[in-house]
């Protein structure tokens, strides 16, 4: 439950939990933990170790239809678009290999063999490009429709790696690798023509990508990152030290650090309604725990709200004077949260996905 109320547009006054899947419906739910999830109007989308991906009516807690198999192992990161011109779904998996589904139908329509060297551990895309990191330490910018040459849509310095292609270049080919540090790349943002890239290795890396030069650096955290935000004005960082920093990017300072959490900060989103990183953010961590944080007055920051989730309960353990299996709890470790203004959802409770829908005055 909420231990105190969220204050602003977001304000909530209580929170009935809920799952996916359905209680109802057990065999709908997946296999093995689940990794990744995002949550986007009525629709959700989940990734497991089961190695599938799985599509959700979130106001239902219902599957939409069977799970997407295709991925040979577990599923890392995934996007979704769902409105009519995008129809996509996009995952990474541990066998390093990208597919791209059609949302609609959930039918495969690539898929992007032994796309890095290792884990894809993250993605982001528009209409126009790919971005993915890897534990490769790289990452790599693809197009996502056919071009023709010569042509505006190519970013100048890809010209050189894609001459010798045939014309016109077919969707999905690798038009750039970027590479900053020697530590996986946990989090990619694209947005026009800047990506962000959050590393292992505590770095943040902001890279134009019409020229493909790296255009700044941010070096604050003493932990690697896990998640970025980009809200066009302010870049935010969660990590493994524990924090989550605020940044502006035009004058590269730091607007705040958020401390409180237990452990590992794996998740930061907006606050719903809000247009600005520094109105307001939302955490997931390793501690079980989801905050909400807001500035006050002073110009510190504070935690308004904590959701604390109560770990998943197993089948595994034995009970040595029966020989049958007893219930465990285990505590969660949030991996992804998803929230709007209604729900907030977070995946780490083993093959069970967390939803908590919100009452509103």
């Amino acid at each position: 439950m909420f231990i105190a109320n969220m204050a602003g547009a977001w304000k909530l006054t209580g929170s009935e939990e809920l799952q996916l899947p359905h209680p109802a419906h057990p065999e709908e739910g997946h296999g093995g933990l689940v990794y990744t999830i995002k949550l986007r109007g009525s629709y959700l989308v989940s990734g497991s170790a089961d190695k599938t991906v799985r599509v959700w009516n979130a106001d239902s807690q219902r599957l939409i239809r069977g799970p997407l198999w295709g991925h040979e192992g577990s599923v890392i990161c995934l996007d979704f678009d769902e409105s009519p011109d995008q129809d996509v779904i996009i995952s990474g998996s541990t066998d390093r290999s990208i597919l791209i589904w059609q949302f609609s139908t959930g039918n495969a329509i690539k898929r992007l063999e032994s796309a890095h060297e290792s884990t894809v551990l993250s993605l982001a895309f528009d209409h126009r490009l790919l971005v993915t990191g890897s534990k490769d330490t790289t990452i790599k910018v693809w197009n996502r429709h056919s071009i023709a040459l010569p042509g505006s849509e190519l970013p100048s310095y890809t010209y050189a790696s894609v001459m010798e292609t045939e014309v016109p270049i077919t969707p999905y080919h690798l038009l750039a690798t970027l590479k900053e540090g020697h530590e996986a790349v946990k989090s990619v943002l694209l947005d026009r023509d800047i990506t962000i890239s959050g590393s292992g290795d505590r770095s943040i890396a902001v890279w134009n990508l019409q020229t493909g030069q790296l255009v700044r650096k941010i070096l604050k955290h003493t932990g690697g990152i896990t998640d970025l935000l980009y809200d066009g004005c302010c870049i935010v960082s969660a990590s493994s030290d524990n924090t989550c920093r605020i940044y502006n990017m035009q004058t590269d300072t730091e607007v705040a650090c958020l401390r409180g959490h237990a452990n590992i900060v794996r998740s930061v989103h907006l606050v719903p309604g809000k247009r600005s990183a520094i109105s307001g953010v939302v955490t997931g961590s390793f501690d079980g725990t989801i905050r909400h944080w807001e500035p006050q007055e002073n110009g510190e920051w504070e935690c308004r709200a904590t959701l604390e989730s109560h770990g998943f309960q197993t089948d595994r353990t034995v009970n040595s004077s029966t020989g049958k299996n007893s219930t465990e709890d285990e505590t969660s470790r949030i991996f992804e949260i998803g929230l709007d203004t209604k729900r907030v959802a977070a995946a780490g409770f083993g093959p069970v996905i967390k939803m908590w829908r919100m009452s509103t005055p």
